[in-house]
Order: structure tokens, then C-alpha cells, then sequence
């Protein structure tokens, strides 16, 4: 009997530590292979659970296409405290996946990878954390004794080397700053500009040769709101001027920081009901064009070409009755003609997009159903051409979660979580 209880103990032990593990990996599930021939591969990358309540927020591939860093919430109960996320590291080849955080207060920065797919950084309680592409314990850089502003936006890598750059705060105003995460040397740079605005966005463009950043002056009056974007070499010099007075949000930069394009608020956002518009700024010329004249246009990309803009365009109405998802489309300008066109085909509520190679846009589109006084949420994976010529479901609607989408650098590969999968798909 004592046998039979050791091992009946042992077994619970094991099963526990298996479900636990974060190692653990289910078998994978098929894969509907109708939709599999627009693409040269379709791969399952890992099983992260398979409940609708399971949703990954915002995830990065790394340079090397080899590994994804995301966050996971495991509840679909929007009043859930932020404890119940987890930040994790999933290796693409052998499916082996591992949390690197799973405390409040921590935030993916902009660009985490390093050049190498090395190391991938993140910001936790007020400081900066460093972990390896294998995931395991992360390493603290450092915290708020620096002064610096714990927020993911000002914290990114400088390519081609093993330092992360950061904003410090001093009595005379905002200073960039680096931190080598092998050796932890720290280093001022050059300073930034007076305290009486706020930093907003830093990036590091063409190869570490240039650097971005913007300031804004926020006074409670709207009208008197402005924003300053620029761009210097990387020792702060040859500093360029880049736009007017008005207050820039949604920044979005070409790989080589040639033309730089971002949302203008015409009217105030503290109403709700704020209006921007797309603009493209080229750096040589120095000429500011406007892309768009109506609705709220905002969250600008780039294509793989640099031809086209793809960008989200709202209008009032709301398809979902809670009013937590507005209605928005997918739209494409071209920035020679200004000429735009609907991705979306402006149906449903558009909750995330990609701009691939061959002009090829990958979104996830939401619409809703009532049901028996319920309502119901039924997403669609979606393909279209740049200039909306062949809109097509490219994975079937479920009442499941499809808000995973993210391309390697060279956007020939995206992934998504899709019924508790973690799945990665290449282009032909």
C-alpha cells in the first residue's frame, strides 16, 4: 500500500512539474493546409495554451529570425491585474520556450534585440533589464538611482554594438546616455535639451550612424502644444531641424532615416475625438507633404519599398456595442501620387497589420456577432496587395484570438498565436 502511494505521489509530482515547466511543449495541431499554399512555409513554433483568454500583446523577432520575445496575458477578464503577465523568449528551431519576467511594471523597449540576436532588453520597475536569447534569469543594468526615465520608448540598442542607450535626467536637461551590458561601463553621449519639454521617442538609424529623437511642450492648452523632431550624427553634431511647431505623434522612420513620416493632431485629442492627419517628411529636400485630408489617420508604416504608407483610418462608428474596439481600416497611400486605397475593404474593425515584401499586407480583422443576448468575437487572419486588389482570408474565422503578428527584419516571415499556437510562416 505504502508502495502504491509513493508512487501515485510520484506521479502527481512529475505531472506537476510537466504542466508547470515552461519547457513543456504539447504536441503540435494540424495546420488547415488549404491555406498554407500562399506561402512557402507554414511552421508551428510552440503550444502556449489553448483558452480564448490567452492572448500575446506584442511580440519582436529577432535580427536573426531565430527567436521571439513577447508578452502573454492568461486571462480574457480586461480587469485583471498586470501580474498575470509573462514576458517570454521562444526559440523558433527547437521550440523551447522560457519566461524571462512574470512580475508588473515591465515593458518591451522599441527595438530589444541587438544586432547580433544575442541579447534582448526590457524595463521593469523603474529599471533595465538584460537577458540572453536562451531566456533563463535576467540580469539588472541598471535603475532609477541613474535617474534615467524608465520607459520602454527611451531605452533602445545601438546597432552593431553591445551598448543600450537611454535618457538621463539632469539639473540643466536630458542627456543620452549608454550602458555596455557585457562590462557595464555607463557613458554620457550628448545632452538632449531643456527640462521644461519631455523626450518622447529615440532611434538609432543607419548602422548607428544617425540618431532620432523628438521633444514636446504639453501645457494644458491644446492649442499651444508643440512637438520638435530631430535628427544628428552619433555624436549629437550636424543636428537637423526636421519639423514645424505642431505637436508629431506615431513617428515612423524609413531604415536608412531619409524621410521620416508621422500623425499630426489638427484637432485636441483631450475630447476624445481628436482628427490627425499622415505626413512625409524627406530629409535631403527638406519638403513636408500631406497624405491624407479626413477621419483620424494615425499608426503610418512604411512599405518594403518605401513607395507606400499603410496606415490605420477611423471613422465614428463603433461595430462593437462595449465600444472597446472603434471601427478602423486598413488603407495604403502612395507617396509620389498621394493616390490612397483600402486594404481592409472597410469591413470589420482592424486590429493589427504588416507591411511584407512584394507589397503584400498581412492584418487581423475583427468582427462580431450577437448571439442569445452574448456577443460573440470572431477574428480573421487577412492578405491583401498593397493597393487592395486581392483581399482574402488567409486563415478562418474562430472565436479564438488572432493578435500575435510580427516580421523579421527583413519581412520575409511573420508569426501569430492562433487557438493557443505559436505559428511562424514564410513567403514564397
Amino acid at each position: 500500500m505504502r508502495r502504491i502511494k509513493t508512487a501515485f505521489l510520484l506521479i502527481l509530482v512529475v505531472s506537476f512539474l510537466f504542466c508547470f515547466s515552461s519547457n513543456a511543449l504539447d504536441k503540435p495541431r494540424a495546420f488547415p493546409e488549404k491555406h498554407a499554399s500562399d506561402f512557402s512555409r507554414v511552421y508551428w513554433i510552440a503550444d502556449m495554451g489553448g483558452d480564448f483568454g490567452t492572448r500575446i500583446c506584442f511580440a519582436v523577432w529577432s535580427n536573426d529570425s531565430g527567436y521571439i520575445i513577447f508578452n502573454k496575458k492568461e486571462t480574457s477578464d480586461p480587469e485583471e491585474p498586470a501580474e498575470k503577465m509573462r514576458l517570454w523568449i521562444v526559440n523558433v528551431k527547437n521550440h523551447k520556450a522560457n519566461v524571462i519576467s512574470n512580475s508588473r511594471g515591465w515593458g518591451i523597449v522599441n527595438r530589444p534585440w541587438s544586432t547580433n540576436s544575442k541579447y534582448v532588453i526590457f524595463v521593469k520597475d523603474g529599471s533595465i533589464y538584460v537577458a540572453t536569447n536562451e531566456g533563463g534569469t535576467a540580469k539588472k543594468i541598471f535603475g532609477r538611482e541613474d535617474s534615467f526615465i524608465a520607459t520602454p520608448y527611451l531605452v533602445c540598442w545601438i546597432p552593431n554594438s553591445s551598448k543600450v542607450s537611454y535618457v538621463k535626467i539632469k539639473n540643466d536637461g536630458y542627456y543620452l546616455c549608454a550602458v555596455n551590458v557585457e562590462n557595464g561601463k555607463k557613458e554620457e553621449l550628448f545632452r538632449l535639451g531643456d527640462r521644461k519639454f519631455a523626450v518622447r521617442f529615440i532611434a538609432w538609424f543607419a548602422k548607428g550612424k544617425k540618431f532620432a529623437y523628438q521633444m514636446t511642450y504639453e501645457p494644458k492648452d491644446f492649442s499651444s502644444w508643440k512637438s520638435y523632431l530631430y535628427l544628428t550624427d552619433k555624436k549629437g553634431k550636424n543636428k537637423i531641424f526636421i519639423t514645424p511647431e505642431r505637436f508629431h505623434t506615431d513617428m515612423e522612420w524609413d531604415k536608412d532615416a531619409g524621410s521620416v513620416v508621422y500623425s499630426v493632431w489638427r484637432t485636441s485629442p483631450a475630447s476624445g475625438k481628436g482628427r490627425r492627419d499622415i505626413y512625409i517628411y524627406n530629409i535631403k529636400s527638406g519638403v513636408e507633404k500631406r497624405l491624407t485630408t479626413s477621419g483620424d489617420n494615425y499608426s503610418p508604416e512604411f512599405s518594403y519599398d518605401k513607395k507606400y504608407i499603410i496606415y490605420f483610418h477611423a471613422g465614428e462608428k463603433q461595430i462593437i456595442p462595449n465600444g472597446r474596439l472603434p471601427f478602423r481600416e486598413l488603407k495604403s497611400v502612395e507617396i509620389a501620387t498621394g493616390k490612397t486605397f483600402s486594404i481592409s475593404d472597410g469591413l470589420g474593425a482592424v486590429l493589427g497589420a504588416i507591411a511584407l515584401r512584394k507589397n503584400i499586407v498581412v492584418y487581423a480583422r475583427v468582427i462580431t456577432k450577437e448571439k442569445k443576448g452574448t456577443t460573440e468575437y470572431i477574428c480573421f487572419m487577412m492578405m491583401n496587395r498593397i493597393r487592395g486588389k486581392n483581399n482574402h482570408k488567409i486563415f478562418p474565422g474562430q472565436k479564438l484570438t488572432i493578435n500575435m503578428m510580427t516580421n523579421n527584419s527583413d519581412r520575409t516571415k511573420f508569426g501569430f498565436h492562433y487557438d493557443g499556437q505559436l505559428w511562424g510562416v514564410d513567403l514564397k
